[in-house]
């Protein structure tokens, strides 16, 4: 009704808008609430395509065939695997760098494929910025080292002038870009010429710059942090520490500082371009806490959004960010488990195996702190805490970590406060929920595989890069077959006092009769699969490989 009376009474009007106004903006958009300040920018200002190029690069064909996640193929074959840009979801600064492209004998085999195209070509591999092509509300740019390959999803820009990245990076995740980029293409995407007609005034000052500087190397320190980067290291929460605890307090204590820095450093750039461009009553300096891309994982939407107007009110000085525990009691197990296949070391940092046939030196066991670090001699990791009988089960050997980098005498410590923060009991978590975090971690291209029984009865973890054709014979012969014995001992044991069984006995009896009925028709596939000696090359991807082992593992979730 409201909307009805203004309409016939001709309120919230643009009355007297010269359509001719709307021709001095690139595409003539019916743009009628935009000002005349910044229909001028367009009329008088260079654009960014007078000073940088932008394209497309290289459109394979076929995807599925030539593209991959990084954790996916061979680390060991850069000759025929580069990284490649193609966009990803909303991250300012850097990041997103998760894809490579066959690029072997110059992208020959692409090259070929009928709907290929390869644009810029001089351009490839060139230091660039670029951004995701499909935006869901804010643009967001990035920086690029040198060695990348990009797409359509992922447009890149490159300086032809004196001009600096810092600059076209600082215009693009600013509020002006952001409003333009809405004017300029008011859909869901920002394309290559979008990009090359937003107004462009100089700024090439040493503030600025560091400012940007600074920017990226809050986003870089973030995205490196976290296993799905190639330059990962090691756990953020393994620094000089009496224990988990306090490793985690010192991590929140660095984090918080940076997060609120970047968001500092975010305000005062706009501040910088809402002043060039003259725009002091269109736009305001303000960013909304949500919309700092740092700690994605750890921080939630909505508890951002109840924080603003206290630290509108109080500032950043005293605010506790509302970071969620359980995600970073969660990466430091997923780390765990990499230590125990061996794709990392506490003692070298980076990845040690990403490969097939690991050698003896990257498999060799070390000291670290208060103990001594064996890498699972299989890369089998069994994944039924108390309902099995294996010593290197994942609740053991995680046990056993806590002792290893923190103490024997902080065990309990340590335990209590990973499972407050995960709020479950650790079996739980790694029997029940681990699998689903790797999935999601991994984009549904887990690299430890789970091996499972139809309800999860018999489960175990195998490490990708290290399986070979007699990988599911081990499983079978060294965890599979024990655990039917161990299985079968126990029912007998209740069975011969079966009348004097309590309920809570009985129980336990029943659930084991159905354990063993589940493993056992188990066996019959997995002897199946162990019979056929399955190989795979890693260079066909996850989904095709995992698919070769289907009667045998978990689906992925």
């Amino acid at each position: 009704k409201d909307k009805e009376e203004n309409f016939l009474q001709g309120n919230n009007g643009y009355p007297s808008i010269p359509q001719t106004n709307f021709k001095k903006i690139p595409g003539s958009p019916i743009a009628y609430w935009v000002s005349k300040r910044v229909i001028n920018l367009f009329v008088d200002k260079n654009n960014l395509g007078a000073d940088f190029y932008s394209s497309n690069g290289v459109q394979t064909g076929k995807n599925e065939l030539y593209v991959r996640f990084w954790n996916e193929v061979n680390f060991k074959k850069n000759h025929k695997w580069f990284p490649y840009i193609k966009g990803g979801p909303f991250r300012k600064w850097y990041g997103n760098n998760s894809w490579v492209v066959n690029w072997e004998n110059n992208g020959n085999e692409i090259r070929s494929e009928k709907n290929s195209c390869t644009r810029g070509e001089e351009y490839y591999f060139q230091e660039c910025v670029s951004w995701s092509d499909v935006t869901s509300g804010n643009l967001g740019a990035r920086y690029y080292k040198e060695g990348f390959l990009f797409d359509a999803s992922g447009p890149a820009c490159f300086p032809l002038k004196e001009t600096s990245l810092e600059m076209v990076l600082g215009i693009l995740n600013s509020k002006f870009s952001n409003n333009v980029a809405k004017l300029l293409n008011p859909t869901l995407h920002f394309q290559s010429g979008n990009f090359r007609n937003i107004p462009l005034i100089k700024i090439e000052n040493e503030k600025f710059k560091k400012i940007v500087g600074e920017c990226v190397s809050f986003s870089m320190k973030d995205w490196d942090s976290r296993e799905i980067s190639w330059d990962f290291e090691q756990s953020p929460l393994l620094h000089k520490s009496s224990s988990l605890k306090q490793a985690y307090k010192n991590w929140q204590t660095v984090v918080t500082q940076d997060f609120f820095q970047l968001h500092s450093n975010e305000e005062e750039l706009n501040r910088i371009f809402i002043d060039i461009y003259g725009l002091q009553d269109e736009l305001t300096a303000e960013v909304a806490l949500k919309d700092i891309t740092i700690l994605q994982d750890e921080l939630n939407v909505k508890d951002l959004e109840a924080l603003e107007p206290k630290f509108r009110a109080e500032s950043a000085a005293g605010i506790i960010l509302p970071i969620d525990k359980a995600a970073v009691m969660q990466q430091f197990i997923s780390y765990a488990i990499g230590l125990f296949m061996g794709r990392y070391r506490l003692d070298k940092p980076g990845l040690n195996i990403a490969h097939p046939n690991p050698t003896a030196e990257e498999l060799a066991s070390y000291d670290y702190n208060n103990g001594h670090v064996t890498i699972d001699e299989d890369a089998i990791v069994p994944l039924m805490g108390t309902a099995a009988n294996f010593k290197d089960d994942a609740l053991y050997q995680i046990q056993e970590l806590l002792d290893t980098i923190w103490g024997k005498d902080t065990r309990t410590e340590n335990l209590n406060f990973l499972q407050d923060g995960l709020n479950k009991d650790l079996e739980k978590y790694l029997v029940k929920d681990f699998w689903k975090y790797h999935c999601k971690t991994y984009k549904k291209k887990p690299i430890y595989w789970l091996f499972s029984s139809k309800k999860g009865a018999f489960q175990v973890l195998v490490y990708m890069h290290r399986m070979n054709a007699f990988t599911v014979e081990k499983i079978r012969a060294n965890y599979l077959l024990e655990h039917l014995k161990n299985l079968n001992a126990e029912i007998t044991a209740l069975e011969k006092d079966k009348a004097n069984l309590n309920t809570q006995e009985a129980r336990k009896l029943d659930q084991l009769r159905k354990d063993l009925l589940e493993c056992e028709e188990y066996d019959m596939h997995l002897k199946n699969a162990a019979d056929a000696q399955i190989t795979f090359d890693l260079d066909d991807g996850v989904t095709e490989n995992y698919k070769l082992f289907e009667d045998v593992v978990a689906k992925i979730k």
